[in-house]
């Protein structure tokens, strides 16, 4: 039975501090595409059991409805979807799209950048940082709007995100046999496109830096439309350029 793109489902992940509401315009976006979608609410104390929480959950997908499934994950979330990807059996998905998510070994600047942002976050006042997070096109009662909805993580989280140690090279050892997009932008503050670039390199997949352009900083995904159909529309486009996939009978 061939899988087309059109009848793939999408789970959107992500991985800290936001939760499944940071994917509120995507789901608009999916439903209006005609694309069945959903953003789970993962809350773990580790990476590693949050990457099991998304292969129970592709499974329970897969299952009731017989559709591949494109991962989607956002900063900590790509690292999530990449740790599930080498666990979900292969005839249930269809791909991997990772935005803006760090990667390298202990002491990368752009990777320690990421790490003391999110901790920071969690000890000091939004307002002091809340712009790092953003591009110029995001006014500052959106970026308000959406760290006030951020969530506190459980403290044994915070102990493994502020210790870059753990998403060192050899977490990706070899390439993930199926297609993977990296997407990151150059106004992005938080995960340069070299970082990103890392990750994807290590996955085997094909990267993409957006346009200056398009001026997508870090979060600008979860608050601005014109930049949701932008990313919707390249990843389609990519999904549609991938040689069809043939699910076990």
């Amino acid at each position: 039975m061939k899988i087309r793109n059109e009848s793939c489902q999408r789970i959107f992940v992500h991985g800290f501090g936001m939760r499944g509401f940071f994917w509120d315009l995507w789901l608009i976006d999916s439903a209006s595409r005609g694309i069945l979608s959903l953003a789970p609410d993962l809350q773990f104390d580790t990476p590693f059991q949050g990457a099991q929480m998304l292969v129970n959950l592709v499974d329970q997908q897969f299952s009731a409805h017989k559709k591949q499934i494109v991962l989607i994950g956002h900063s900590l979330g790509g690292i999530l979807v990449a740790l599930a990807a080498r666990s979900i059996p292969r005839e249930q998905l269809r791909a991997l799209v990772i935005i803006g998510s760090p990667f390298g070994s202990p002491g990368r600047s752009s990777l320690d950048i990421l790490i003391r942002s999110l901790i920071r976050i969690h000890l000091i006042p939004g307002f002091l940082i809340r712009n790092t997070f953003f591009g110029p096109k995001v006014s500052k009662e959106s970026q308000q709007l959406l760290f006030d909805k951020a969530v506190p993580e459980s403290q044994q989280l915070l102990n493994i995100v502020s210790d870059s140690s753990w998403l060192k090279d050899e977490l990706f050892p070899e390439p993930i046999p199926l297609p993977v997009l990296g997407i990151t932008s150059p106004w992005d503050k938080i995960v340069p496109p070299a970082s990103s670039r890392h990750l994807i390199d290590a996955l085997g997949g094909t990267f993409v830096e957006l346009g200056e352009e398009i001026k997508m900083g870090h979060n600008d995904l979860a608050v601005l439309p014109d930049t949701v159909t932008h990313l919707s529309t390249l990843i389609d486009e990519w999904l549609g350029s991938q040689v069809p996939t043939f699910p076990s009978e």
